[in-house]
């Protein structure tokens, strides 16, 4: 009888793992299907979005991208960065004060083999971000960051995705040709990617 009961148990309990591993693997598939399917239905609207930051595009050059740097340097609108993203430029808020937050973004540009820009990679962080002080973590940062590029990048809104490998998640946004992901990479920084898919199969 006392067997019996432990089958049992144990029966449920499998049953109740396996029930669970369904209804995970059900929410991811439609995760996927809702990326896919935005990301499909983006490449064949046929619009094309080549405009990055700075007067940068998509199809540009390397070296038009380092005049870019250059003039923007002169101007002294960027600084070279103390990390491999570099340059830096230091965004001001809108409206200054006792609680106004300056956030540092760092920039770099993907190339392909001929040297023609199809994406950037940009840092974000808080400019006096310390790990004691919680205002500054980047849960906070990554939702303002999301606004400000809705407002660089009209159009389509950021939907959110699980990532697998992570207790996280990251927003994606896709215009034509034109993909955004926004992720933390840890409690300073945010990570942004913005490619042309155009390519992608």
């Amino acid at each position: 009888m006392i067997k019996n009961l432990d089958f049992l148990k144990l029966k449920m309990t499998i049953n109740k793992v396996f029930l669970l591993l369904v209804f995970f693997l059900f929410l991811n598939c439609q995760q996927e299907s809702k990326y896919s399917k935005t990301l499909k239905k983006e490449k064949e609207s046929g619009k094309i979005f080549n405009d990055l930051i700075f007067d940068m595009k998509f199809g540009q050059t390397k070296d038009d991208y380092f005049n870019i740097c250059y003039e923007l340097n002169k101007k002294k609108l960027i600084t070279s960065g103390g990390r491999e993203f570099s340059p830096e430029y230091i965004m001001y808020p809108k409206k200054e004060n006792k609680n106004s937050k300056k956030i540092k973004m760092s920039f770099n540009g993907i190339f392909d083999k001929n040297n023609i820009i199809e994406g950037l990679n940009l840092r974000f962080n808080y400019y006096t971000w310390s790990p004691w002080n919680k205002d500054y973590n980047s849960s906070y940062l990554i939702e303002e960051i999301k606004d400000t590029l809705l407002v660089w990048f009209p159009g389509n809104d950021f939907f959110k995705l699980d990532l697998k490998d992570k207790e996280n998640f990251a927003y994606i946004k896709i215009d034509g040709n034109r993909r955004i992901r926004i992720y933390k990479i840890d409690a300073k920084d945010i990570a942004v990617k913005i490619e042309d898919v155009s390519k992608i199969n």
